[in-house]
């Protein structure tokens, strides 16, 4: 059996159009009462939770906006290592325009 997965390609968020570049399809973990998920996808600073895939997928848009926001144009020598490679990600994975 596949295990289930949340996939997202685009979304709106403060009046801007985030594209990835392929789709991601973020794999879902479960609590072992099966009431809360989880995804984990550092690639793009995304580590969320919610007791509803809705609500999930609303958290994760939100993480990969505020990643994207915090680090896709910032100078490389005000980031740490981990930051570079996250900001290099994401540039590599994910796309911004205006609406």
């Amino acid at each position: 059996m596949d295990k289930p997965t949340l996939t997202i390609s685009k979304f709106r968020k403060n009046k801007r159009q985030f594209v990835l570049v392929k789709p991601i399809h973020f794999p879902l973990k479960f609590t072992k009462s099966g009431k809360l998920y989880s995804v984990k996808y550092p690639d793009l600073g995304v580590d969320a939770f919610a007791y509803s895939i809705w609500v999930l997928q609303k958290e994760i848009k939100a993480q990969i906006a505020l990643c994207y926001n915090e680090y896709a144009n910032e100078p490389d020598e005000k980031l740490t290592a981990a930051a570079i490679k996250l900001k290099r990600n994401l540039n590599l994975m994910v796309t911004v325009k205006p609406i």
